[in-house]
C-alpha cells in the first residue's frame, strides 16, 4: 500500500478492505473489482469482467469459519444455511459487507468441491501461461 500511495507502482490488485478508503479520499482510483459481481461497497465500480476483454474473469477470496456445539457435528452446524454472529442474525453479515466481504453459508462438503474446482482453475491458469514453479 506505501508504495501504490507514493507512486512507486502504479496498479495493484489487492483487498478491497484496505483501499475503500483511499477511493474515498481520492489518493486511488478503482479499476474493477476481481468479483463474479459489483459489490455495494462500490456499486459504479465495473467487475473485470465488465472493464476488459476477460469475459468469465472472476477471482474469488474464500476463508472458512466453523464451530462445534455440543452434541452437534460441524456438517450440522454449517448446513443451518446463513451464519449468525453474537449480534444477532445478519449482524456479522453488515460488518462483513461494511469491508467488502460478502458472507455465505454452505457445507464443509460444498466448501471442499470450491475449493478443489479452483485449484483445477488455477492449474489451468499457470499451465496455459507456462508459468513454472520457483
Amino acid at each position: 500500500m506505501p508504495a501504490l500511495l507514493t507512486s512507486e507502482i502504479t496498479f495493484s490488485i489487492a483487498s478491497i478492505s484496505s483501499l475503500v478508503p483511499h477511493f474515498k479520499s481520492g489518493k486511488l482510483r478503482p479499476i474493477a473489482v476481481a468479483n463474479e459481481t459489483r459489490t455495494p461497497l462500490l456499486p459504479d465500480v465495473p467487475t473485470m469482467a465488465e472493464a476488459g476483454p476477460l469475459p468469465g474473469y472472476r477471482s474469488t477470496f474464500g476463508s472458512a469459519c466453523s464451530h462445534r456445539r455440543a452434541r452437534r457435528g460441524p456438517s450440522s452446524i454449517a448446513s443451518t444455511g446463513r451464519s449468525t454472529s453474537p449480534a444477532g442474525p445478519g449482524g456479522g453479515e453488515k460488518r462483513l459487507n461494511s469491508v467488502g466481504l460478502s458472507p455465505v453459508g454452505t457445507t464443509p462438503e460444498h466448501y471442499m468441491e470450491v475449493m478443489k474446482a479452483d485449484l483445477v482453475r488455477y492449474a489451468k491458469i499457470t499451465k496455459d501461461a507456462h508459468i513454472k514453479p520457483d
